[in-house]
């Protein structure tokens, strides 16, 4: 007989679970152990990097599940689902100052009454 297979998880696609734990302290990085941090660098630097616009960044960290804001006046990668932020850019490896020297300044819709807050909207026309 076989026995029943656990299921596979896919964390890179799963919402992951230290996203809630970004404390005040260290807004930029989660608490995560090293390796954890090396996949997660390794998987999304390369969708950051060969990004040639705000609109591409946008739609490539979507397949993935994720999307942008800007929170504390940084820019972090969030939750699709839950608009959470997971971790900063510059935890990531690409602080926002050099992600805006070489793809230009994002679009911010500030949120009201929370200064240095907002979402980073997608430049696209919508039809």
């Amino acid at each position: 007989m076989n026995s029943p297979q656990p299921p596979e998880t896919d964390i890179f696609h799963s919402t992951p679970q230290w996203h809630q734990q970004v404390t005040p302290n260290n807004l930029d990085a989660p608490p995560v152990d090293s390796e954890t941090a090396a996949m997660f660098r390794a998987m999304l630097y390369p969708v950051i990097t060969q990004s040639p616009n705000w609109s591409a960044l946008a739609d490539r960290l979507k397949i993935k599940g994720y999307g942008l804001a800007m929170r504390d006046g940084r820019l972090f990668l969030t939750c699709q689902q839950t608009g959470a932020r997971v971790c900063s850019f510059r935890f990531l490896g690409m602080p926002l100052v050099d992600l805006v020297a070489r793809i230009g300044r994002p679009i911010v819709r500030a949120l009201p009454g929370q200064p240095g807050t907002g979402d980073v909207m997608d430049p696209k026309p919508q039809s």
